[in-house]
């Protein structure tokens, strides 16, 4: 073979090789496609729960309804100024001591489900009754404690329906039975709703009243009865 031909041979090579390495002008930039981080949720007790009730239809249907709720900032701002209206009564009544309880779901064989959004409640009573079940004003301050998440909500967060006062009624029951066994003798009703009527006008009237429930309830309540998963 000739030295020229051998010469365009190299050539033609070479021109190949470096054809292959250009770029199309036409050819997109390469990205890098990040990876999705899941949002953090807060979670749900269900340690209550039996392994094979977490099967039940009944129990989806309430992990998937209180799951959404949770997600909603609004209905978590609602649950913590809840707590935080309990809290605030339950001071002015005398109690420094808390139990704090995230959201739950429950199983008993004779009630079945059952769920909680979030609750404060007094460690002990034992502090706080001693010397005042005769006192009046003490008595509406424990029952304003009882009734007062449900109107919390309804003043403070006037875009939520579901105020949560069918807890509160519960609550309300039970201390109303104690005060009454120490000698309250104010009809339950006419006692619940006074009680309620004075909650109202204290959060429409007390100067920044409602501002520190709300600053308890973002700076304090909800580091106590959340946790994110």
């Amino acid at each position: 073979m000739g030295q020229a031909k051998i010469k365009r041979e190299r050539q033609k090579a070479l021109e190949a090789a470096a054809g292959k390495q250009e770029t199309p002008a036409n050819t997109p930039p390469q990205t890098i496609t990040q990876p999705k981080v899941s949002a953090k949720k807060i979670l749900i007790d269900i340690s209550r729960v039996p392994l094979l009730k977490q099967e039940d239809p009944r129990f989806k249907s309430l992990f998937a309804m209180m799951e959404a709720k949770l997600a909603d900032p609004r209905q978590v701002e609602a649950i913590c100024i809840h707590e935080s209206t309990h809290m605030y009564y339950l001071i002015k009544a005398g109690v420094d001591d808390f139990v704090f309880a995230g959201p739950t779901i429950t199983y008993d064989e004779k009630e079945g489900f059952d769920h909680t959004g979030a609750s404060v409640q007094a460690k002990s009573f034992d502090k706080a009754l001693a010397g005042q079940t005769k006192d009046v004003k003490w008595a509406f301050t424990v029952a304003k404690s009882c009734v007062g998440g449900g109107i919390g909500v309804e003043v403070l967060c006037r875009n939520i329906s579901d105020n949560g006062a069918s807890g509160d009624r519960e609550r309300f029951d039970t201390m109303y039975d104690l005060l009454k066994k120490s000698g309250l003798s104010i009809p339950k009703d006419e006692f619940r709703k006074e009680a309620e009527r004075l909650v109202r006008a204290e959060l429409e009237t007390i100067p920044d009243l409602g501002k520190h429930i709300r600053e308890v309830a973002d700076g304090y309540v909800k580091d106590q009865l959340f946790k994110w998963v």
